[in-house]
């Protein structure tokens, strides 16, 4: 087998050609017809740009076993030397390693680098190249470990190479998920008991691969969304999604998309200078040569909100007055977004302007512009603030990460980020002030002015919980200077019907030479310097319209009238238990019954039970009343008394229709009897009585019976005595 490195030609008569660098040719082994190497695979790296100090690790499966990689051999270029120098050699063959996968850290000197590997029993190795020679160790991490990618992270004094890793975990119902943890090997002090991060997150691939894009560490893989069964037009879609990894603070967020391809890809590979390349199987007829088609593409950090919903809680709002606005924004691109504004305009021109702070509410604010040039500048958290909305229990802004130390010590840590994370829907309100001088029917556009973008993180502890908030990093620039974030921005229009009037309505009840008269004040508070309006006065009782007045004069801000009206012009002449009045501009008064142009004249006291009818005791054969009595609402009234059945359900006593109740021999099955009594007036309105309930005294026994007629026949036998010596006194 043989290894063949090559590099482009940059200058001189063959610039843009390959000239060959480095050749190895494997003699050390001997394959057969039946096993002989496939799938070869070449990674390089080197420690320095001049390319003094290449390492070169060389697998290949075999035809007999494809599955696991075959052979794994480093070779090592030092100075200029043409050859390679094989420094480690690792057969499965002879050693029973049974290597899967594995991944090369990035080399900390010219000397050493590291190369880690999984068998297919899913345990981790670390084979540590130095010069010439290799040392491999296991390293204890976890179980069922799938995939597996390695992170470096070197500067002066903390190089570790982390190991980001699928676990297979199974879930109660048998079904299996993909759980995303990280070992931390710190290459300063190497062990092989690593401390382990579980993010607590869950990948929907076997496979996925790491790029460092501008100031953020992104973990890729690719997902497909299947089409809607029900909608012939929808099309599978074919995503590359990713989690963000932030170094400093050692925790991930997301997942979000990245970029969306429009073919199934077979492998996918980003680069970090904003290019990716992606192969697809092709089709091809049994007993052909397997054929993949390669594309190239662009992607970019996106900056994207999008304005979901911006909806007044009322779309018929007075001039000069605030309105309450409720309003989401998603963020639809693949970096958070710590801040942003939204603008309010009619007509081209800027109304109002919303900014939002993501991680310092305090900072919020509303800009008001006024017609003169003026703006008004209102500040604090309740200025914009967030409400609650559906899709809370969605997003990804909390959630908890899980670490083991080296010692098996484990410890949660609560993770908020302060930001609008990509994905997630934030809902906010907000009060908009609408210009005194508008009329008519007004279309509003909520724009999103500007957003902050940030691909920097920082991290601070808040009563035990990591905030996450975004911090100032300059713009990058890629190999050709763009910039590798770009901004997109979204509208959402609303109409509104601003020639509406506020009037405010008081009424009383007097008496004027024995009559009764009702007192209207009505007036304008529209605080529109334009208004001119007629107002409408209208009484209704239960629905039913009985009086309406349309005023002649109109009525200009802060004017009003006052005018004693009697009462039964407002009621038709009818006695009514009470009587509602509206006002308003077009007498469609139902639109303003939650402002103050409505009255509630009552006008007779409302009927009530002044006397609850009691529980009694009663022997057999006795008579017993129930009775009840009422006041208030308009007589007469009428009776209905009921019982409570053995279903705990009221039903009506048959002829029990007086304010008394009346059992004229109590019996034995009356004992526990449960009555109430409903209370009836002319106008239809009803009241409960309390319950009360009959209970049967015990019956007495046959010897009290018989002392009790001798002490009867006692007493009379006396009472004669008495009334012969009487008469004996007289005679």
């Amino acid at each position: 087998m043989t290894t063949v490195l090559m590099k482009r030609i940059n200058s001189g008569v063959d610039k843009g050609k390959l000239d060959i660098c480095f050749y190895y040719e494997d003699t050390s082994k001997t394959y057969r017809e039946d096993n002989y190497p496939i799938m070869p695979e070449v990674f390089m790296t080197a420690a320095e740009d001049n390319l003094t100090s290449v390492y070169v690790v060389s697998t290949c499966t075999s035809s007999g076993d494809r599955r696991n990689i075959h052979a794994l051999t480093a070779y090592r270029k030092n100075g200029s030397s043409t050859g390679l120098d094989a420094v480690a050699v690792l057969d499965p063959l002879t050693d029973g390693y049974n290597i899967t996968c594995y991944h090369v850290g990035i080399p900390r000197s010219a000397e050493e680098v590291n190369v880690y590997s999984l068998n297919e029993a899913g345990e981790f190795s670390r084979l540590y190249l130095s010069g010439n020679k290799s040392m491999r160790e296991p390293l204890t991490i976890d179980e069922n470990i799938v995939n597996f990618r390695v992170y470096s992270q070197i500067d002066a004094n903390n190089t570790k190479d982390r190991l980001f890793y699928l676990q297979r975990v199974k879930l109660e119902d048998g079904k299996y998920i993909n759980k995303l943890k990280c070992a931390t090997l710190d290459l300063m002090k190497p062990t092989a008991f690593p401390p382990v991060t579980n993010f607590n997150v869950e990948i929907n691939a076997d496979k996925f691969d790491i790029v460092k894009f501008g100031t953020g560490v992104y973990l890729y893989w690719t997902e497909c969304s299947t089409p809607d069964a029900e909608n012939a037009q929808t099309q599978a879609k074919y995503m590359v999604r990713c989690l963000r990894y932030d170094p400093g603070t050692d925790t991930v967020c997301g997942p979000f998309n990245m970029v969306e391809l429009t073919e199934s890809p077979n492998t996918i590979k980003l680069q970090d200078s904003g290019t990716g390349f992606y192969s697809v199987d092709l089709q091809n007829s049994p007993g052909s040569y397997l054929r993949q088609s390669f594309t190239k593409f662009k992607y970019k950090l996106v900056r994207s909100a999008e304005l979901t919903t911006a909806t007044p809680k009322t779309t018929s709002v007075c001039a000069g007055d605030y309105v309450d606005i409720v309003f989401s924004v998603k963020n639809t691109g693949n970096v958070p977004l710590s801040g942003l504004n939204v603008k309010i305009k009619n007509g081209g021109k800027d109304i109002q302007t919303l900014h939002i702070d993501c991680a310092n509410p305090v900072e919020n604010s509303s800009t008001v512009n006024g017609a003169n040039g003026k703006t008004k500048v209102m500040s604090g958290a309740y200025t914009v603030r967030r409400v609650s909305g559906m899709y809370d229990a969605l997003n990804n802004d909390s959630w908890e990460i899980t670490r083991t130390n080296a010692n098996g010590t484990t410890t949660t840590q609560s993770v908020q980020a302060a930001m609008l994370m990509p994905g997630d829907t934030h809902y906010y309100e907000a009060k908009l002030l609408v210009p005194t001088s508008w009329s008519g029917d007004k279309n509003l556009t909520a724009t999103i002015g500007s957003v902050e973008g940030d691909i920097a993180v920082n991290g601070t502890v808040k009563n035990g919980v990591l905030m996450l908030t975004g911090a100032d990093a300059p713009q990058t620039l890629n190999a050709t200077n763009d910039p590798i974030m770009i901004t997109r921005l979204s509208t959402n229009e609303q109409t509104f019907e601003t020639n509406v009037h506020d009037l405010s309505l008081s009424a009383r009840i007097f008496k004027l030479n024995g009559e009764d008269y009702v007192r209207v004040n009505i007036k304008n508070l529209s605080g529109n310097i334009a208004t001119s309006v007629k107002p409408v006065l209208t009484s209704v009782y239960r629905g039913e319209t009985l009086y309406t007045r349309q005023f002649l004069q109109s009525m200009g801000d802060d004017f009003g009238y006052s005018m004693d009206i009697p009462l039964k012009k407002l009621t038709k002449g009818r006695t009514l238990q009470d009587l509602d009045l509206y006002v308003s501009a077009n007498g469609n008064y139902d639109e303003y019954a939650d402002v103050d142009n409505h009255v509630r004249l009552l006008l007779i006291t409302q009927l009530c039970i002044i006397e609850q009818p009691v529980s009694l005791p009663a022997s057999a054969g006795q008579e017993v009343v129930f009775s009840v009595a009422a006041a208030g609402g308009e007589k007469p009234y009428s009776y209905q008394w009921q019982r409570m059945t053995g279903t705990d359900r009221w039903e009506n006593i048959p002829g029990a229709k007086e304010d008394t109740y009346r059992i004229e021999s109590v019996k034995e099955e009356h004992n526990g009897l449960t009555v109430r009594c409903v209370v009836t007036d002319r106008f239809g309105d009803y009241v409960l009585s309390d319950s009360a309930t009959l209970t049967l005294l015990p019956q007495t026994g046959d010897s009290a019976q018989l002392t009790l007629w001798l002490l009867l026949a006692l007493a009379s036998a006396a009472a004669l005595v008495m009334a012969g010596r009487r008469g004996r006194s007289r005679g």
